[in-house]
């Protein structure tokens, strides 16, 4: 809800930035050209997150017969004691991945280092996964990152997977030393958890007196993934250790964006440091993919969570807001409403019912506060400005104690809203009498939900409608809803422009 390049010339997938200390913001993605595999680099640039300037594409695929040919893989960009910028990448993906090196002056006019072989070869002995005992189709090793252990070494990690173990729980970080630029030293495996099958794109980084592990793997992988608060989940997660080479450990809860139902709406997860804020960015899934809005990284104890980006409020613009009204197919309304301009307050005794505020576009941040009266479920939504309703609402749900993503419309044979199409689920404890802080965020295809300030949902949306209003729900019960601010979102217009 980002970025998306021209679809006709690339196509985004995993991305890594690189910021300019007091300087420009350099978004890198791999990419591959329509038909094609994986092999280039994308590459934009920003002065401030939201509008992006397209630069030349960088080639990753090797020449036939060259170590790294065929479909390529993820990396980073890290500054060296030169002065230079090397971008790591994975060669020879799902055969026989290695990672190799490019050289850059300037961020935009990228060499290759390791033309003839791989910087940093597969390890296919001991403690790693051996030839003959692969549990997938290819060995892992993939995606390196380079980063700084606590003495202030070069240290790289990649994904991979380990000899022994139940096939589902091998994966790993490998490590290596990197004493030169072309003397990567491989060394024993961190952040085994014994619980993942793969562990894609790792990073390690300190955030308030921890070291953090970030990876994204997804459930169906040979095992299904469930947290405390959803089913079948599919994104990016943490572990967590008080020293940099473990161990690593994940609290029950240690999803950090992703979804359930075995759906893939985002993936992979990277930080940032910038402005003194640490902020993880991602890419949505779906068609097209896109790189999502940042976020800001918080702590709460063992865990971490997402906050809502600050800067998303350079992309406000001022909307009109029409009356309140509540619709029905029939003559008779399933509840009765009251308005004035920043609040509705509804009664539905048994059915379900919204009431609409039309906006003229469906682009929107809105934020509000959600009180549930008595009964069981009430939310807020972005739906079309007509009796059919068609949107998408976020509900709470006290009886059964979730929040839930949902498509909704008003049937016309039905008696209300129709609110059981689920997109995702989260179970948390919705208590009656308590103001719930909802705020979303759509642009496009795409819809993020924060509750009580932290990422509740990231999702894409499908066969949801255009938008036009901004809904209040409420489903066998009464509520207060209170809107405190409704503002439009520039539409997502990148026109590529090749500098």
């Amino acid at each position: 809800m980002n970025f998306v390049p021209s679809q006709d010339h690339l196509r985004l997938w995993d991305t890594w930035i690189y910021a300019v200390p007091d300087g420009e913001i350099h978004l890198f993605y791999l990419a591959n050209k329509p038909g094609g595999a994986w092999g280039y680099v994308g590459h934009a640039v920003s002065s401030d997150w939201v509008t992006w300037s397209d630069l030349p594409e960088i080639r990753l695929t090797g020449e036939p017969g060259a170590w790294d040919d065929g479909a390529s893989g993820t990396g980073m960009v890290f500054r060296h004691d030169d002065g230079r910028y090397y971008m790591t990448y994975t060669g020879a993906l799902s055969r026989g991945e290695a990672g190799g090196l490019l050289v850059s002056s300037d961020l935009i006019t990228w060499d290759k280092c390791s033309v003839a072989a791989p910087c940093w070869p597969r390890c296919a002995d001991e403690p790693y996964e051996r030839e003959n005992e692969q549990v997938a189709a290819s060995g892992a090793w993939r995606d390196p990152y380079v980063t700084r252990d606590s003495q202030g070494r070069l240290i790289a990690v990649c994904s991979a997977r380990l000899s022994g173990g139940p096939a589902a729980g091998r994966a790993c970080f490998a490590r290596a030393q990197v004493t030169s630029l072309d003397g990567w030293v491989t060394g024993p495996p961190l952040a085994h958890t014994g619980r993942y099958a793969s562990m894609e794109v790792p990073e390690i980084f300190p955030f308030e007196d921890r070291w953090w592990a970030l990876f994204s793997t997804g459930s169906n992988w040979g095992v299904r993934l469930d947290t405390p608060s959803r089913d079948a989940v599919t994104g990016s997660f943490f572990l967590s250790s008080e020293t940099w080479d473990g161990v690593y450990a994940a609290p029950p809860e240690n999803l950090l964006i992703g979804s359930g139902g075995n759906r893939m709406d985002v993936y992979v997860a990277r930080q940032v440091t910038y402005e003194g804020l640490t902020l993880i960015y991602h890419h949505y899934a779906g068609s097209p993919t896109a790189f999502g809005l940042p976020k800001q990284l918080k702590r709460d104890g063992e865990a971490l969570y997402l906050a809502p980006w600050t800067g998303v409020e350079r992309l406000h613009r001022p909307v009109e807001l029409g009356d309140w009204m509540s619709l029905s197919h029939g003559p008779v309304t399933p509840g009765i409403w009251m308005f004035s301009d920043h609040r509705a307050a509804g009664n539905c005794r048994y059915g379900s019912d919204a009431a609409l505020r039309p906006t003229g576009c469906g682009d929107l941040d809105v934020e509000v506060q959600v009180v549930l009266r008595r009964g069981r479920r009430a939310g807020i939504g972005i739906v079309t400005p007509d009796v059919e309703s068609r949107g998408v609402a976020v509900l709470l749900d006290s009886e059964r104690g979730e929040v839930t993503l949902t498509r909704c419309d008003r049937w016309q044979h039905g008696c209300g809203m129709r609110l059981d199409d689920r997109i995702d689920v989260v179970r948390h404890g919705v208590r009656k009498g308590i103001a719930y802080r909802l705020r979303l965020m759509r642009r496009g295809q795409w819809l993020e939900c924060f509750m009580n300030g932290r990422l509740t949902f990231a999702s894409v949306l499908s066969d949801v409608g255009p938008g036009g209003a901004v809904a209040s729900v409420l489903e066998s019960g009464a509520a207060d809803f209170h809107w405190d601010r409704i503002h439009r979102l520039a539409p997502l217009n990148h026109q590529p422009t090749i500098l």
